[in-house]
């Protein structure tokens, strides 16, 4: 039986790496409608200050305007939040940021151990994994993922991981590095 065992430290890099690929690369859809929405709130603004357009004459008048102005300040107070969560969750009493733990790798599944505290899935329970350029991430729960950073792990370890992923999980297994 193959395992592959390795101990491993996730660091405020890899949960900051994380956080925005769950927001941002996993749903795919975010950036692109987010970017779309960005630009037709800077549009409107900048219609209404050049004098384009007068506010009585847009269909939903000053309510638009103004929903396209405080738009304008969502991404920067959404990464402020982001930022300021990462910062919280990686200095807290209860985080594994920083933490050294093993994550064991077999025919079975995949676990995660943290002193006394266990985690333990089986390829079943994975609803999804990627391999990024610098980890790989075990989705157990739709917000919930196991990180190994591949620093963490000897080039063979990556590719014997890469191997039973493929292996065990098929589709479910997405590599993203470039």
């Amino acid at each position: 039986m193959r395992e592959i065992e390795i101990q491993a430290t996730i660091s405020r890099s890899l949960y900051r790496e994380m956080v925005y690929f769950q927001m941002f690369r996993r749903k795919r859809t975010t950036l692109p409608f987010g970017i779309v929405a960005y630009l037709l709130a800077a549009g409107t603004v900048i219609a209404k200050l050049t004098g384009y357009y007068t506010v009585d004459s847009y269909a939903f008048g000053m309510f638009t305007f103004y929903a396209c102005v405080i738009y304008l300040f969502f991404p920067p107070v959404l990464i402020g939040l982001l930022e300021y969560q990462i910062h919280r969750m990686s200095t807290g009493d209860k985080t594994v940021v920083g933490q050294s733990h093993r994550i064991v790798f077999n025919e079975n599944g995949v676990a995660s151990y943290v002193g006394k505290a266990a985690g333990k899935f089986t390829w079943k329970q994975v609803l999804e994994a990627y391999e990024l350029k610098n980890a790989f991430l075990f989705y157990i729960s739709q917000s919930q993922a196991l990180a190994l950073a591949k620093s963490d792990a000897t080039p063979e370890e990556q590719q014997a991981i890469r191997e039973l992923a493929q292996e065990k999980l098929g589709k479910r297994f997405i590599i993203k590095a470039r």
